[in-house]
């Protein structure tokens, strides 16, 4: 049987199920056209990866913060390898299509796992092992539909995440009914509830949560610092970068590179090296961090050098921390773009003696954009790439003491917990870096409203209303400069800036003012046309005879 008129005979086959003689045939061909449509994607690489469609996990990120990977095991079931496939080929298709980043690939998965799957598992489509009969995702309704999305709108989810999913289900569907023509049981004939409305799904969900009488919350965005906070960063990010002796910072970088492995500083040959460095640095370096004692005499030696190891450990986590505070508020990236800058990224721009260009590579729009910073930023940039622990091109390489995080003198080793790739950091650590950073020097760093710390996002939202509040072309400057692919995003930025709502609000009635003198002026001078014109000339003339009459004049 060819592969036409297995097709032909299955779908006459997809809402009955077949008669026990034609049971076995039909079942392998259902088969047949199943593993020939996987044969046709094995080998293939997936969109903006190295990974291949037969690979588990997709993407080449370690599964924390925003440098992620799809797991593909996750939607699979042991007793539907069919779903698998189809949930497989789906997805390689979204990327391809779409050319979608790792963050937008995770929520269409999660729309998969709380809409699509529930309904297939609930009503046993495509279950059964290969050479079983398979019932047909032709068998969901629109009203199963309907059910799983109003079910999701009334758990409380965001308005901004329901319509994700809802993008999601909808991209899921016109695949489905694409690579039917290879395997009919893969079509999907069900109306999504939108559009059997003919409504746009911008404004469905809304809409639908009314009728259920549900209210979707608004997803909360990311607060800017206060001043309390953002002011105390500068100050002491900034102090520790410009007055701290380069020479001694620089030197104990090198001095904790030599020693890596952890043991060796309990060896009596590195002991001179410890003492030596605290006694020569103590006092310039202990502005930062008050440098430990040390108590002379070979029965404490070692426990001497593992305290000023951690001391100077310390020293160097506390400076990567102020570079970051520096680029992050000079900047506004992401923390995802921010611990992937390279060295060399920053450079003088050769015709303006105060400024300088960063060069970075926006990872959510796969683009590389070259931002406009000032020397504070290149002198940070030029810092981490003195103080480097690695041969890592990245700035905030992930080297075993590079992120250093115990008290002074704990005998931990700082082994790398973290979840760092091998060359750099990811964008959790730089959370947790600010952070400590903030807490060391006592400044405040957790929200009035979510009682939450603050993360590097909340810095990119200040930077937004930064430039919100100073430029009429505020969108479009947060749009270049922080690589947004949309004009949303940056209004979305600006409205959660309480700085930039103020400065608006007194630029509103600056303007409002003028204008009203402006016109009065016209009036007076009746330079004004039409009727709007004629009616303002009149109002003024009848205002002046009143004040007219009213002084005697």
């Amino acid at each position: 049987m060819d592969t036409s008129t297995r097709s032909s005979k299955l779908r006459g086959h997809q809402s009955n199920a077949p008669e026990s003689s034609d049971h076995d045939e039909l079942a392998k061909a259902q088969w047949a056209l199943i593993d020939g449509l996987e044969r046709s994607y094995q080998g293939k690489t997936v969109r903006g990866t190295t990974c291949k469609f037969e690979d588990n996990t997709w993407f080449s990120g370690d599964g924390k913060s925003d440098d992620g990977r799809i797991n593909l095991r996750r939607t699979e079931r042991d007793d539907s390898p069919a779903l698998g496939v189809f949930l497989r080929v789906v997805l390689f298709e979204v990327v391809r299509s779409r050319r979608s980043q790792i963050s937008t690939l995770g929520s269409f998965m999660s729309a998969m796992t709380a809409l699509f799957i529930p309904v297939v598992v609930g009503k046993g489509l495509l279950k059964g092992q290969r050479g079983d009969y398979l019932l047909s995702l032709a068998e969901i309704s629109d009203d199963d539909m309907q059910v799983s999305i109003d079910t999701l709108l009334a758990s409380g989810i965001a308005k901004g995440t329901t319509r994700i999913y809802c993008y999601s289900i909808e991209q899921m569907v016109m695949v489905a009914r694409q690579i039917s023509n290879a395997v009919p049981q893969f079509d999907i004939r069900a109306q999504l509830p939108w559009q059997r409305t003919g409504q746009a799904i911008d404004g469905w969900p809304e809409q639908r949560a009314r009728d259920l009488g549900v209210l979707l919350r608004d997803k909360q965005g990311y607060e800017p610092l206060p001043p309390d906070t953002v002011m105390p960063l500068i100050e002491k990010s900034l102090t520790l970068i410009d007055t701290t002796p380069r020479e001694a910072l620089v030197t104990v970088a090198h001095a904790t590179r030599r020693y890596i492995d952890a043991t060796e500083y309990n060896s009596s040959r590195a002991s001179p090296t410890w003492r030596e460095l605290l006694e020569r640095y103590g006092h310039a370096l202990g502005a930062i961090a008050p440098p430990p004692e040390m108590k002379l005499g070979n029965a404490s030696g070692a426990i001497n050098c593992r305290a000023v190891f951690a001391w100077l450990r310390r020293l160097l986590y506390l400076t990567r921390g102020a570079c970051a505070n520096v680029i992050l508020l000079t900047s506004g990236l992401r923390n995802s773009d921010v611990v992937r800058l390279q060295v060399g990224s920053c450079r003088r721009s050769g015709r303006v003696d105060m400024l300088y260009y960063l060069r970075a590579k926006i990872k959510k729009t796969n683009n590389v954009v070259i931002l406009p910073v000032p020397e504070q930023a290149m002198n940070a940039v030029l810092l981490l790439e003195q103080i480097k622990q690695t041969d890592s091109p990245y700035l905030f390489d992930a080297a075993k003491h590079a992120s250093g995080h115990t008290d002074f003198g704990d005998d931990q080793t700082g082994a790398n917990d973290t979840g760092e790739t091998n060359e750099r950091i990811v964008g959790d650590t730089l959370n947790r870096m600010i952070r400590d950073f903030a807490e060391h020097f006592a400044i405040p760093f957790t929200s009035a409203t979510t009682a939450e710390p603050f993360t590097a996002h909340c810095y990119r939202t200040t930077v937004a209303g930064w430039l919100g509040s100073a430029s009429n072309l505020s969108v479009l400057l947060v749009r270049r400069l922080f690589g947004h692919s949309n004009d949303l995003m940056p209004s979305a930025y600006l409205r959660n800036n309480p700085s930039f709502i103020a400065a608006r609000e007194e630029e509103r009635v600056r303007v409002a003012e003028d204008t009203a003198h402006q016109m009065a002026l016209a009036a007076k001078q009746k330079r004004l046309a039409g009727n709007k014109g004629n009616q303002l000339i009149r109002g003024y003339e009848q205002h002046k005879n009143r004040d007219t009459n009213f002084t005697g004049n």
